[in-house]
């Protein structure tokens, strides 16, 4: 596979768990770890569907086992792959991974390149929608959300969100909020590096260091065909 590809599985936590094997033995030492530390049920179901999605994926790319597959877990770090197959051919388009999840649903990835992957309820209401425009976004993005119609502001600034997000965790680095004005997210015409999808039930974002690329679906190719898609070009500003 090359390496613009970014492969993609798109699942909902509950058809995940549904294939999940009993016990944790097939979760690393340190997925275990942090799975026990999980007080929230829920969150620990997401963090298990996921990391379940992660290897389904990364066996249907490469053609082998999940077993052959083994996934470390720092405790406030991303998914990262470790001693993969020595014999699997494309083990490059498996060099990064990414996890994001929202609700009952999760998005996993791998790819040769670095990449970044963000995954939103758009029933999610911003508490401060005023502290957003003031001090989250750019110049361009308060005026892009400005000119909008009332209804439409939550939308744009979790469009605005979910695509800095995606950023971020490409860069490696964390999006504390005084740092979101130094990123800056706007639908593109051309030079996009950022795909956005929106449906009713979720926002998700998948952000690419390298340009063009295109998205290859293994799971949820039907959810992502309901998504309505649109092209945006993130950078850090100024």
């Amino acid at each position: 596979m090359d390496g613009t590809t970014l492969s993609l599985s798109l699942v909902e936590v509950d058809a995940a768990l549904a294939q999940v094997p009993a016990g944790v033995d097939w979760l690393s030492a340190s997925e275990q770890a942090r799975a026990a530390a999980m007080a929230r049920p829920a969150r620990r179901a997401q963090f298990l569907a996921g990391r379940w999605a992660l290897r389904m994926l990364l066996s249907a790319v490469s053609g082998r086992p999940l077993s052959e597959w083994t996934i470390e877990a720092d405790p406030h770090g991303p998914a990262r792959v470790v001693n993969p197959p020595a014999d699997v051919a494309d083990v490059a388009g498996a060099a990064h991974v990414g996890i994001a999840h929202s609700g009952r649903f999760v998005l996993v990835g791998c790819a040769a390149r670095p990449f970044g992957l963000d995954l939103e309820d758009p029933a999610r209401r911003l508490s401060d929608p005023q502290g957003w425009l003031d001090f989250a976004l750019t110049p361009a993005e308060r005026a892009r959300c400005m000119s909008m119609p009332a209804g439409e502001l939550a939308r744009a600034l979790l469009q605005h969100w979910t695509a800095k997000e995606a950023f971020a965790k490409a860069s490696g680095d964390g999006l504390p909020f005084d740092a979101l004005r130094r990123i800056e997210a706007l639908p593109a015409a051309g030079g996009a590096n950022t795909w956005l999808g929106e449906s009713a039930s979720l926002t998700l974002a998948v952000h690419s260091s390298v340009t063009p690329f295109r998205t290859l679906w293994f799971e949820g190719a039907a959810l992502a065909r309901d998504l309505r898609p649109s092209a945006w070009r993130v950078a850090r500003a100024g």
